[in-house]
């Protein structure tokens, strides 16, 4: 197995994580500390991208790891 097939798979198998623990309710110790925000002043510029709004779309975001799993079925 090549090393970039690796990469994506470990990839694919991290955005599936995320997706599971965005899902999970918000009393979760897991889903407390994906969700806390330091105090610290925001940096100027463009908001970065926050995987939330994706993982709430369900479809998408199956096409998403699909995307980027190199081992269908799993």
């Amino acid at each position: 197995m090549k090393q970039e097939d690796i990469m994506k798979f470990i990839k694919s198998q991290r955005l599936r994580w995320a997706a599971h623990v965005m899902r999970m309710e918000n009393t979760r110790t897991t889903r407390k500390i994906i969700e806390w925000m330091s105090y610290k002043t925001r940096q100027v510029g463009r908001p970065r991208l926050r995987w939330r709004a994706k993982v709430e779309d369900r479809q998408e975001w199956n096409r998403i790891v699909e995307q980027t799993n190199t081992h269908p079925g799993l």
